[in-house]
């Protein structure tokens, strides 16, 4: 379950990528139980987020990374502003 949530971000896709890799796994667990069995579900939880992030028309969750320190919002947009006053 952590992995899929480092995957995908979302607790609820993170359950439902997981679920489906099980429902997966079940018919074939006695190949996979002599193996590496943690190994093939956690790459077919990828193979899942994978899929899932190829379906059109769903909205996916984005994650936007601060490049510096959060500035107060200030009422009026400056039109002097330049990236280098931003830091």
């Amino acid at each position: 379950m952590r992995y899929a949530y480092v995957l995908c971000g979302d607790a609820h896709l993170a359950q439902d990528l997981v679920q489906q890799a099980l429902s997966g796994a079940y018919p074939r667990w006695p190949q996979i139980s002599t193996g590496r069995p943690e190994a093939y579900v956690r790459r077919s939880v990828t193979n899942a987020f994978i899929d899932e992030t190829r379906r059109p028309g769903v909205a996916k969750p984005t994650i936007q990374y601060l490049t510096g320190p959060i500035q107060p919002i200030t009422s009026g947009v400056s039109t002097t502003a330049t990236p280098s006053s931003w830091r």
